[in-house]
C-alpha cells in the first residue's frame, strides 16, 4: 500500500494490515461420471451427488437381481443394477460422482415403424380384459341383470399366445349346465370372492380376488413380464402371457362397495379402433396431476361441463415429476393444504400448501415427503407458487445434441415441477383465485354390449362390436377411474378439519392401503387418447349439514360431482361464516391429487432392457436401447457442461458404445474413460439365447485379447480390466457378479483417498481388492487368471485383476489404451495430467480478459508454479518449469490478445517391474569386490 493511501491531519501512529498470505480458492472435487440403470431418478440427465445417502434419495439402492415374484406391481428387480454398485464403490471413499440414469429414449429416424426395438417401450399383440357383472338369479340356473348393469375390469392379461388359447372355462348364464370351455366373450358364472377359472399359457387356473386365498390371482397367475422372453427361456419356464392391472376395488365400487352376490364373468379382448391395449411402445416419461383449477365464481346454475368436460372456472397449475418412470406415480400423492382466502381487504391474494405425501400413508398420519407453505398464485411475491417449487425442465436436442433447459425458476423441490398456466404467471386472472379441485385423468366411454340366452358367443372387439340376442342381459364396460372419497364416513380422521377430499388411497372405512392404486395411476396405451376426464373433482361440489354458521361435525358429508349444479353443496347455498369468509374453508381446506401416467420407456420383458444381447449389432435408429446409451454419452460431452475426470457405463462391452465414450473423454481432455469388454463373462440377462450355456458365457482371455485388438484402439483416455467379479452386497446380503469397471472405480477412489490420484492404483498396497480397495466386498474373480494370461492381457493393454495365495485379488496393471509407447500409456500419468490440466486452466481463466502485461502474466505464475511445487512435493512430479515470458508471449501474440505459456513436465513413473540378481558366490568371495 502506497503512503499515499493513507489520510494525515493531525500527528498520530497509522497502521494498515496487508494480507498477501491468502492461498488460492479450492476448485471444486471432480469425480466420475456413470451411466446405468437404477430404480429412479431422472432419466438421461447428469445429476451431481456428493454422497451414497444423497444418491440412495435420488435413484435408490443398488439391486442384487434375482429377484422374481409380482414384478408388475413390485418392479423389475430380476437383474443387478451395475451402475448404482459402481456409483456405491466410489462414493465409500471419495465424491462426488455424476450418475446419468437410463431410460427409454427413441431416435426420431428410428426405422421400426414405432413397433420394433428401434421403438421404446414395450408391446404384446393381446390385451385381454377380466370383467365382472352383477347378476341375479331368475329362474333356476338361468340369471339375468336387473336393467342395465356395469361390467367392471378387474383384471388386463398380456399375452403373445395365438388367438383362443386364452378364454374362460365356466358355466354359461343362459341356464344351461353343460360347462363351455376356454371362451372369449362368453359370460360365465363366478363363485365366491370372483372366482373363475383361466385359461391361459397352456393352464386352467381356479382364481379369485381374496388376497388371503391360495387361489388369489396374482398369486396363481404369472406377474413376472420376464418370465415371457423367448429370447432367453424356454418351456417349462417359459411362459407366454403375463398378468398385469387387477381392480378387485373397482369392482367392488361398481357394486355398492361389495363382492359378495352373484357375478358373471367375461374375458375379452381389449381394443378400440385402431387401438390395442397391449401397445405400450413410448418413450420415458414423467407422472403429471391433471389441472388444478379455482373456484367457480358464477352463478350455481352455469356450474356445468361443456363439450370437452371442462367445467367455467379457471385453471391456474399442475404438477410433473422431476424424474421419469413409474416411481412417482406409484410411491407419491400431492396434497393441496390450509387454503386460506385472502385476510383483509389489504391482501390481495390467498394462500395454501402443497404437501408431497407417500402414497401409503394415512389421512390421519400423513408421511410428507416434501411440504412447502404459504405459498400464493401472486406473481410479484416471493411466495409465489413457482418461485418456491421450481419450474424448470429440460429436453434432449438430437440436432444440437444437447439438452435445452425450459423454465424460469430453479427446482427447490426434489420431486416435483410446477407448470403455471400463462394467465396466473403474467398476473393476468382475478387475485381471489384460489385451487379448489382438479381433473381427473382421461378414459374411454363405456361400450353397451347385449347378450342372448342360450349362445355361446365369439371373441368381439372392445367397442364398436355387439353381442346381439334376446336380450336377457345388457351391460356397459367400464373401465378403471382413480379413486375419490365421496363422503366423510369413509374417511378415517377424527374430525372433519382433518378430512382430506380427493385421491383416495385407503380402503374404505380403514387406514388399510388400497394395493391397486399402483394399477389405477399407470400410463396409457400408446394413441390411445381417450377424450373423457373419468371425473372432474372440487371442493364447490362438497355438501354438508349446516347449522346457523358451522358444519355439522358429526354428519356426514359427501362429494359428488354436480352437486353446484344441483344446488346441493355447500357453495352452492352461499353459506358463509360469521365473519363472512368462507363456510366451506373453514372445515374443507384441503385435497389431494395423485400422479399418473409415470413411464419408464423400456422393454419390460428383459430382466436389463441394456443387456449385451438387445445392444449387438444395432445402431440409434434400429434400437431404443442403444439411442439411449448414446444419448447419454453425448449429454456428457461438453466439459463446460459435466464435470468429470472418469466415465463408465458399467456392463456395456458394446464396442461402438465403449469406443464413443473414449472418444467423447479425448476430445473433452479431461477424462479417462473405464470400458468393459467382449469377451469377459456374459450374465444370464445378456446371454444370445436361452441354449447359451454356462461355458459359453465364463471369460475367455484369447478372446477378450482378439477383440480388441481388432478395434485397434490406441488412446491414452481409456482404459479396461479383466474379468469380472463376484462383490457381497452388504445392503442385501447377496453376493453379485459385477463387470470389472465396478472394481475399477472403487479402486481409483479408494486410492486417491489413501495417497494421491497420480499413484497407480493398482498392485498389493492400493489395488489389493480383498482388502477393500474396491470399496465393495470382492470374494472372487469369473476366471483364474495364470501368469501367462496375465502377460496376454498385459500386452494387449488390458489391466488384470489377479488371485494370488496369500494377497488375495489384486488389480494387477495400470496400462491406458494407448499402444504407442510413451508416459501417458500408464493410468497414474493419464490421470495426474488430467487434474493438472483442469487446476492450471482454472487458474488461467482468473486472467481472462486481464491486460496483457507482465504484470498479469506474473499473477498466472504466481498461481501455477506453488500448485505444481505441491504436486513434486507429492510425488506426482520428479521436475517441472513453467516460462510465461517475452520468448512464449512474443509482441505479435501481444497484438493479437494471445497469452501463451509453457509447463514442462516430467511426470514420476510407477514401479511395474521389479529385476534382482541373486548371486552365489565362493565362501572366501569378498562382497566389496
Amino acid at each position: 500500500m502506497s503512503v499515499d493511501k493513507f489520510r494525515f491531519v493531525s500527528p498520530g501512529v497509522f497502521i494498515n494490515e496487508i494480507d498477501n498470505s491468502q492461498l488460492p480458492r479450492t476448485p471444486a472435487e471432480m469425480g466420475p461420471v456413470i451411466i446405468g440403470r437404477s430404480l429412479r431418478g431422472p432419466v438421461m440427465r447428469p445429476v451431481m451427488v456428493q454422497s451414497f445417502q444423497d444418491f440412495v434419495e435420488i435413484f435408490g439402492e443398488p439391486v442384487a437381481g434375482g429377484v422374481g415374484g409380482d414384478v408388475w406391481r413390485n418392479g423389475n428387480k430380476t437383474a443387478p443394477t451395475y451402475g448404482v454398485y459402481a456409483a456405491q464403490a466410489y462414493l465409500r471413499n471419495s465424491s462426488p460422482v455424476t450418475f446419468v440414469r437410463l431410460g427409454g429414449y427413441e431416435n426420431p429416424d428410428e426405422t421400426t415403424a414405432g413397433s420394433g426395438d428401434g421403438a421404446a417401450g414395450w408391446k404384446f399383440n393381446n390385451a385381454y380384459g377380466l370383467f365382472y357383472m352383477p347378476i341375479s338369479q331368475s329362474s333356476t340356473d338361468n340369471f339375468v341383470t336387473n336393467g342395465t348393469a356395469s361390467a367392471a375390469l378387474a383384471a388386463i392379461i398380456y399375452s403373445s399366445e395365438a388367438a383362443g388359447a386364452t378364454g374362460l372355462t365356466g358355466k354359461p348364464l343362459n341356464g344351461s349346465l353343460e360347462t363351455v370351455t376356454n371362451k372369449l366373450g362368453t359370460w360365465v358364472r363366478a363363485g365366491s370372492n370372483l372366482e373363475v377359472k383361466i385359461n391361459a399359457g397352456g393352464t386352467t387356473s381356479s382364481v379369485n380376488f381374496d388376497e388371503n386365498s391360495k387361489k388369489y390371482i396374482r398369486s396363481v397367475l404369472n406377474t413376472n413380464p420376464t418370465l415371457t422372453n423367448n429370447a432367453v427361456l424356454e418351456n417349462p419356464a417359459l411362459q407366454e402371457y403375463f398378468l398385469g392391472e387387477t381392480f378387485k376395488s373397482w369392482v367392488e365400487k361398481n357394486n355398492s362397495g361389495s363382492i359378495s352376490g352373484d357375478f358373471a364373468a367375461v374375458l375379452v379382448k381389449l381394443e378400440t379402433g385402431s387401438v390395442n391395449f397391449g401397445n405400450f411402445k413410448q418413450e420415458a416419461q414423467p407422472a403429471a396431476t391433471g389441472w388444478i383449477f379455482s373456484q367457480h365464481k358464477g352463478a350455481t346454475g352455469s356450474w356445468a361441463p361443456n363439450g370437452n368436460g371442462e367445467y367455467p372456472v379457471q385453471k391456474l397449475f399442475r404438477f410433473h415429476g422431476l424424474s421419469e418412470g413409474e416411481w412417482n406415480s406409484q410411491n407419491l400423492k400431492i396434497s393441496i393444504e390450509n387454503i386460506k382466502e385472502p385476510p383483509n381487504q389489504f391482501v390481495k391474494f390467498g394462500t395454501f400448501t402443497v404437501s408431497i405425501r407417500k402414497i401409503d400413508d394415512t389421512d390421519v398420519n400423513p408421511q410428507y415427503v416434501e411440504r412447502f407453505t404459504g405459498l400464493t398464485l401472486d406473481p410479484s411475491a416471493e411466495s409465489f407458487i413457482s418461485k418456491k417449487i421450481g419450474d424448470k425442465f429440460t429436453e434432449w436436442d438430437y440436432d444440437n445434441k444437447s439438452f435445452v433447459e425450459y423454465g424460469t425458476y430453479a427446482n427447490k423441490s426434489k420431486f416435483i415441477r410446477v407448470e403455471v398456466v400463462p394467465e396466473v404467471e403474467s398476473g393476468e386472472t382475478d387475485t381471489d383465485l384460489l385451487p379448489y379441485g382438479f381433473y381427473g385423468p382421461k378414459v374411454y366411454t363405456a361400450n353397451a354390449i347385449s347378450g342372448a340366452s342360450g349362445s355361446n358367443h365369439a371373441p368381439f372387439s372392445f367397442i364398436n362390436t355387439a353381442i346381439t340376442g334376446n336380450n336377457n342381459y345388457t351391460a356397459s364396460f367400464v373401465l378403471p377411474e382413480v379413486p375419490l372419497l365421496t363422503s366423510s364416513a369413509d374417511s378415517v380422521v377424527p374430525s372433519l378439519a382433518s378430512l382430506y377430499w380427493g385421491f383416495k388411497t385407503n380402503v374404505a372405512t380403514t387406514k388399510k392401503h388400497n394395493k391397486d392404486i399402483v394399477d389405477f395411476v399407470r400410463a396409457s396405451p400408446v394413441n390411445s387418447a381417450p377424450s373423457t376426464y373419468q371425473f372432474v373433482f372440487s371442493l364447490d361440489d362438497v355438501s354438508g349439514s349446516i347449522s346457523g354458521s358451522t358444519i355439522i361435525a358429526n354428519t356426514a358429508s359427501v362429494w359428488t360431482e354436480g352437486n353446484r349444479t344441483a344446488g346441493t353443496s355447500i357453495t352452492a347455498q352461499g353459506f358463509t361464516g360469521s365473519d363472512g369468509s368462507s363456510l366451506l374453508l373453514s372445515k374443507f381446506n384441503k385435497f389431494t391429487v395423485p400422479l399418473v401416467g409415470g413411464f419408464d420407456g423400456v422393454n419390460i420383458i428383459e430382466k436389463d432392457p441394456f443387456n449385451r444381447r438387445v445392444l449387438s449389432g444395432k445402431t440409434e435408429t434400429t434400437s431404443y436401447a442403444y439411442n439411449s446409451i448414446k444419448v447419454a454419452i453425448e449429454s456428457i460431452a461438453d466439459a463446460e457442461v459435466v464435470e468429470m475426470n472418469l466415465a463408465a457405463i458399467p456392463g456395456v462391452d458394446n464396442a461402438s458404445l465403449t469406443s464413443l465414450l473414449i472418444e467423447k473423454c479425448e476430445s473433452r481432455g479431461d477424462a479417462l474413460a473405464v470400458v468393459d469388454l467382449e469377451g469377459d463373462y456374459i450374465p444370464e440377462e445378456g446371454k444370445d439365447s436361452y441354449s447359451t450355456t454356462a461355458a459359453q458365457r465364463k471369460p475367455n482371455v484369447d478372446a477378450v485379447v482378439s477383440s480388441l485388438k481388432d478395434r485397434a484402439l490406441n488412446s491414452s483416455y481409456g482404459c479396461a480390466f479383466f474379468p469380472w467379479v463376484l462383490i457381497k452386497d452388504d445392503l442385501s446380503n447377496n453376493t453379485v457378479w459385477v463387470p470389472p469397471s465396478v472394481a475399477a472405480i472403487g479402486t481409483f477412489s479408494s486410492s486417491q483417498r489413501r495417497t494421491e490420484l497420480w499413484f497407480a492404483p493398482a498392485g498389493f498396497n492400493r489395488g489389493g481388492l480383498s482388502g477393500g480397495a474396491a470399496g465393495l466386498p470382492v470374494l472372487q474373480t469369473a476366471a483364474r487368471l495364470s501368469s501367462k494370461d496375465r502377460d496376454k492381457l498385459y500386452d494387449a493393454n488390458i489391466n488384470p485383476i489377479a488371485t494370488f495365495p496369500a494377497e488375495g485379488i489384486v488389480i494387477f496393471g495400470q496400462k491406458t489404451l494407448q499402444v504407442t509407447p510413451s508416459a501417458l500409456d500408464r493410468i497414474n500419468v493419464r490421470r495426474l495430467m488430467i487434474y493438472l490440466k483442469k487446476q492450471i486452466s482454472r487458474y488461467a481463466s482468473t486472467v481472462l480478459f486481464d491486460p496483457n502485461i507482465q504484470v498479469t502474466w506474473k499473477r498466472f505464475t504466481n498461481l501455477t508454479i506453488p500448485f505444481l511445487d505441491g504436486v513434486k512435493a507429492r510425488f506426482g512430479l520428479s521436475d517441472f518449469r513453467v516460462i510465461l515470458d517475452e520468448t512464449t508471449t512474443t509482441p505479435d501474440l501481444v497484438d493479437r490478445n494471445i497469452v501463451y505459456a509453457k509447463i514442462l513436465l516430467k511426470p514420476t513413473r510407477a514401479i511395474e517391474f521389479i529385476a534382482l540378481d541373486f548371486v552365489i558366490t565362493n565362501t572366501g568371495a569378498s562382497f566389496n569386490d
